[in-house]
């Protein structure tokens, strides 16, 4: 399976590939990304980072810590 996330603050497009019941953090953190540090987007709606990823596109807004 496949996604797409795109980080808004640093204006780049990855692509993933996942297996199923991979949960979006788990991704982020390939990347480097603390969770708790952004809002995940998918079809202008926030969803919660410990969702299970879907082949989507997703946008990933950097935030101060949520925590």
């Amino acid at each position: 399976m496949k996604c797409r996330f795109f980080f808004k603050h640093e204006n780049e497009l990855c692509e993933f590939e996942f297996l199923k019941g991979t949960i979006l953090s788990e991704i982020l953190l390939l990347k480097d990304v603390i969770p708790d540090t952004v809002i995940i987007l998918k079809d202008n709606i926030s969803v919660p980072e410990d969702m299970e990823a879907e082949e989507a596109d997703y946008v990933v807004l950097t935030t101060s810590s949520r925590g």
